[in-house]
C-alpha cells in the first residue's frame, strides 16, 4: 500500500518548485495547456536518494555527498537502482527514476559513432532516485503527498516538515511579467547551409537510403537571465502537456515545454503519439478552423505520419504481444498554444519477459525525431547535422517503482549551462520537401520560445 496524503496549499506546481532551494536532482514534471483527463497531473520530486549522470562516456553517481564512477552498461545500473523497492502491487506511482535520456545516449543502441561536441555541457543522461513526491491534481485543484510503503511511521512529520521548510502557503512574486534583455541567438547553420543539408538530405531520399530525416538546427546565445524566469515565461506563453524544469546543479537546467508523448507504460500496456505535421494558429476562429483543415488534409504531412507511424510500429512489436500493437488512431489535430500539430496513437501490451528498459532499447531514439529507416537516418543526421544534439529530442520523464513510465519527446526544450542557451528545431524532409519552406517551418516551431525570450535572431 502507498502512502499518500492531501494536503492544501495555495501554489502552482512551478511556485511550489521555487519555494524549495534549489539543489541538485529538484525536477518538476508539469501538465498544463492541454484538456485531456490524463494529462492533468503534475510532479515535484526533490530530495534524490541518488543521483546518476553519464559524462565523457563516464558513469557518475552522487550519493550522500559523495561521488564515485560506476563501471558497466547505464541502463542495467539504472534498473539495478530499481529493485531495492520494486513494487508492482499498486498502480499509483509514488517514486523511481526521474530525468532524461539525451538524443547522443541513443546512438549507442545503433552504433552509431560520433566525434562533434555539444553546444552545451548537460551530462548525456542525468537521473535521480525518489522515494518520496508531491503531485498536482489540476482538475481538483488539491495536492497529494506521496511516498514509500517503508515510510508510513513518517507520513504527517515529513509533510510538516515540509510546509514549515519550503512550502510557504502563499503566492510567490511572478517573474513572467518583467520586461527581459534581448537574448541574441544564432542558428548552428547559416541559411545557406541549412538550406545545402535539406538538399542533400532529398538526395539520399532520391537514392532509396531513407524516406525521410529528421533535420535540425539549434538556436544558441548568452543571457544572465536566471532559467527559472526563462521557464516562467515560455510556460506562460507555451503551456504544454509535457513540460519540465530540471535542475542538474552548477547552474545547469534543462527547460522543456514539450507537446509530444514518446512512451507511457500503464500495468503493461505501451502507448505512443509521434506528431508529423505542424501549422500555426490562426488570427481568429474561423481562420484557425481553415488552418487545421488544411494541416489534416495535407498529403505531405500524412505521408510523413504515416512512415513513422510503421517505424514505431516495427519497434513496439520487437518488445510487444504478438498481435497487440495497433494503431488507435492514423491522424488527428491536437492544438497548442502557437500551432497545430497532426498526431498519431499507437499502443500495444509487453511481453512478459520484456521491460521499460528493454522498450527504450528497442525505440529510442523516437522515430518522429529520426526518420526512416531510423539507423540510416541516424547516420545522415550525423553526416548533415553540424553539432550533438544533447537533450534536444532526447526523452525526460520517469521509470516508477510500480513499473509504471512516461517520458516525452524533448522538443520545444531549452539547454541552460550557466548562461548559455541552445534551443533545437527542427522538421522532416522526405521527397517533396520544399527547402525554404522547411526552414520557415523550423522558425514557426520555435515562434512561442523565441517570442518568451524577447530573442532576436542574428
Amino acid at each position: 500500500m502507498i502512502n499518500s496524503i492531501e494536503f492544501e496549499l495555495n501554489l502552482d506546481p512551478f511556485e511550489a518548485f521555487l519555494s524549495f532551494p534549489q539543489k541538485e536532482g529538484l525536477i518538476l514534471l508539469e501538465s498544463s495547456g492541454f484538456d485531456s483527463s490524463d494529462l492533468r497531473i503534475s510532479y515535484l520530486f526533490f530530495e534524490p536518494l541518488k543521483i546518476v549522470f553519464l559524462r565523457d562516456e563516464k558513469l557518475h553517481e552522487i550519493c550522500n555527498g559523495r561521488e564515485k564512477v560506476i563501471e558497466g552498461d547505464p541502463l542495467d545500473y539504472l534498473k539495478f537502482l530499481l529493485t531495492k523497492e520494486h513494487n508492482s502491487s499498486t498502480n499509483k506511482f509514488y517514486g523511481g527514476l526521474v530525468g532524461y535520456f539525451s538524443y547522443d545516449f541513443g546512438r549507442r543502441f545503433e552504433n552509431i559513432k560520433s566525434n562533434k561536441k555539444s553546444i552545451t555541457n548537460l551530462p548525456e543522461l542525468f537521473f535521480g532516485l525518489y522515494t518520496k513526491c508531491l503531485i498536482y491534481n489540476h482538475r481538483i485543484n488539491k495536492w497529494e503527498y506521496r511516498t514509500s510503503p517503508a515510510n508510513e511511521e513518517n507520513l504527517n512529520k515529513n509533510l510538516e516538515e515540509l510546509n514549515r521548510k519550503f512550502l510557504v502557503n502563499k503566492k510567490l512574486g511572478s517573474t513572467i511579467n518583467k520586461s527581459f534583455p534581448v537574448i541574441n541567438l544564432k542558428s548552428n547553420y547559416t541559411y545557406e547551409e541549412y538550406i545545402k543539408s535539406v538538399i542533400r538530405a532529398k538526395y539520399y531520399i532520391r537514392e532509396g537510403d531513407i524516406y525521410q530525416v529528421n533535420l535540425t538546427q539549434q538556436f544558441y546565445g548568452t543571457t544572465n537571465i536566471p532559467a527559472t524566469e526563462i521557464y516562467g515565461r515560455v510556460r506562460k506563453v507555451n503551456p504544454a502537456p509535457y513540460s519540465a524544469i530540471m535542475y542538474l546543479g552548477n547552474n545547469q537546467y534543462v527547460l522543456s515545454s514539450s507537446p509530444e508523448l514518446f512512451l507511457k507504460v500503464d500495468d503493461g500496456y505501451v502507448t505512443t503519439k509521434p506528431i508529423k505535421g505542424t501549422i500555426r494558429r490562426g488570427e481568429n476562429a474561423d481562420k484557425d478552423e481553415l488552418l487545421k483543415k488544411q494541416l489534416l488534409n495535407s498529403e505531405k504531412d500524412a505521408a510523413e505520419l504515416t512512415m513513422i507511424v510503421d517505424l514505431e510500429r516495427n519497434d513496439l512489436n520487437r518488445v510487444c504481444e504478438t498481435g497487440s500493437v495497433d494503431v488507435k488512431y492514423l491522424k488527428k489535430v491536437e492544438t497548442f498554444a502557437s500551432v497545430h500539430h497532426l498526431v498519431s496513437e499507437i499502443v500495444g501490451k509487453l511481453k512478459n519477459d520484456c521491460d521499460v528498459f528493454d522498450l527504450i532499447k528497442a525505440s529510442f531514439p523516437g522515430g518522429s525525431i529520426t526518420g526512416a529507416p531510423k539507423i540510416r537516418a541516424m547516420q545522415i543526421i550525423e553526416e548533415l547535422e553540424p553539432n550533438n544534439r544533447g537533450v534536444y529530442t532526447g526523452a525526460i520523464g520517469y521509470i516508477g517503482f510500480n513499473d509504471h513510465s512516461e517520458f516525452n519527446i524533448a522538443i520545444r526544450t531549452i539547454s541552460y549551462d550557466n548562461g548559455l542557451l541552445s534551443i533545437g528545431l527542427g522538421g522532416g524532409i522526405v521527397a517533396d520537401s520544399v527547402p525554404e519552406l522547411e526552414y520557415q517551418e523550423t522558425l514557426q516551431k520555435g515562434k512561442s520560445i523565441f517570442e518568451a525570450l524577447g530573442a532576436v535572431l542574428e
